[in-house]
């Protein structure tokens, strides 16, 4: 059969935990939310209800910073934009979706954004906010030049657009944001700053080109920021970008090349993924006292290719549910919202379902979290299955996965075995030589995404 004859044992026990991977793999199939999706679509715009821009907030209101109370959950976002931003405005098109959407009524939902590895933000000005107070430097947005790929001289206006210099954070308001006394909240359907230099310095600025967003230093640095001012019961975390798996991993921030970064990878890899998600104020702590660290509720990759059997087992660790695609993703990303029907399809939208007061057991209780995924796959499925309008006759996957199952199932007891009997049969290379048996050729021959 072509094996070596020395090695019959491990031949036939490799074939048979081979086969019973196989069924497992074909069973868990079944069971998680996994969809292969054909057309895409459907541009929403955020809804014309925003009040009149009022500019900057009034003098003596508080100033955006620290929340005040603890929130049912805070929602990260870690906005790699990258080319998708620079190029296509592909970031902001998900920015808006946020904006349009209703969840902020109250403080129980509270949303915050990260912006960088972008040369170029293609937000309008009149949806962002600057408040008196919050650090802003004078050359935090300097034009940049498609075309020529190339810098201006000169900065701009430093609030004419979210900063192409320095890595700044967010809190995105949804177009039903009310203030204490009930009245509408002039902010509702903007982004109000809240730090607009850099994170990663106690004191000072830093530049995008010294933060760069494929660290996992400056993910760290955006999740403790997150949880030290914005404390939740539960915690999401969303990253969006580029993704290309275990081999690519996620992330390509443009500033890269702005410096010398001999050091800092321009995307960040596996290791430093898992190394983030597992080290940060969130993780690391034990907020209901069990005597286990806590985790996110849910981890979001809003890029391609970041679902796979390697990262699933190590975001166990850190996610209770894990949201991905194991495939490509279109450029517009997943559907943030709002509830709509457009073009015959319709959308629930995941943040107008967190807003809506009707939802707080469904949502929150025991399962709520996979519903939420589950609304979000749904969503994503309805939007590219369009066959007019953006993205249209594009394809993805997207799951949700419910993480502790997963750990205790078949397939990771199998995937577990198997493993253990290629360590043992591999050998001492130097003595022995590479052994390899037919299964792991197949390598070989497989269909390649991405690089991946």
């Amino acid at each position: 059969d072509g094996e070596p004859a020395q090695y019959p044992r491990g031949d036939k026990e490799m074939k048979k935990i081979f086969n019973r991977l196989v069924v497992a793999v074909l069973a868990a199939a079944l069971t998680m939310t996994m969809f292969p999706l054909p057309a895409f679509a459907a541009e929403v715009d955020a809804q014309q209800t925003v009040q009149e821009d009022q500019g900057l907030q009034e003098k003596g209101a508080p100033l955006p910073g620290k929340a005040d109370t603890q929130a049912k959950r805070t929602i990260l976002l870690y906005d790699c934009g990258s080319n998708l931003e620079t190029d296509a405005g592909l970031a902001t098109y998900n920015l808006m979706q946020i904006l349009a959407s209703h969840f902020s009524s109250d403080d129980d939902v509270r949303f915050l954004v990260m912006t960088g590895g972008s040369h170029k933000w293609q937000i309008d000005a009149d949806r962002l906010v600057f408040p008196d107070g919050v650090s802003l430097p004078a050359d935090a947005v300097v034009a940049y030049d498609n075309d020529k790929q190339e810098y201006a001289k000169e900065p701009s206006d430093p609030k004419s657009q979210v900063s192409n210099v320095y890595n700044q954070i967010w809190e995105a308001k949804g177009i039903d944001a009310t203030l204490e006394n009930g009245q509408g909240d002039p902010n509702a359907g903007k982004m109000v700053l809240l730090d607009g230099d850099g994170i990663t310095k106690a004191d000072g600025s830093v530049k995008s080109e010294e933060e760069l967003m494929s660290d996992p230093g400056t993910l760290k640095a955006f999740i403790n920021y997150c949880e030290a001012n914005f404390p939740a019961d539960k915690y999401d975390l969303i990253l969006w970008d580029h993704g290309g798996g275990p081999k690519g991993g996620f992330g390509s921030d443009e500033h890269h090349d702005d410096g010398d970064h001999w050091g800092v990878p321009d995307i960040m890899s596996f290791d430093g993924i898992v190394e983030a998600l597992a080290d940060n104020a969130v993780t690391n702590s034990d907020a209901d006292g069990d005597g286990k660290n806590d985790k996110f509720d849910f981890v979001n990759f809003d890029a391609c290719l970041m679902n796979s059997v390697e990262l699933a087992l190590a975001m166990a660790d850190c996610t209770d549910y894990y949201i991905a695609s194991a495939e490509t993703e279109p450029g517009y990303g997943q559907y943030y919202g709002p509830c709509a029907e457009r073009d015959g399809k319709k959308y629930k939208g995941w943040l107008d379902e967190l807003g809506n007061p009707e939802n707080d057991e469904k949502y929150n209780g025991q399962d709520g979290t996979y519903k939420l995924g589950k609304v979000i796959v749904d969503d994503f499925y309805n939007f590219y299955e369009k066959e007019t309008g953006d993205g249209h006759s594009q394809e993805g996957t997207l799951a949700v996965i419910d993480t502790q199952k997963m750990m205790k199932s078949e397939f990771v007891e199998t995937l577990t075995e198997m493993v253990r009997v290629l360590k043992g049969e591999a050998g001492n290379v130097e003595e022995s030589g590479l052994r390899f048996y037919d299964e792991l050729k197949s390598y070989y021959n497989s269909i390649e995404y991405g690089g991946s």
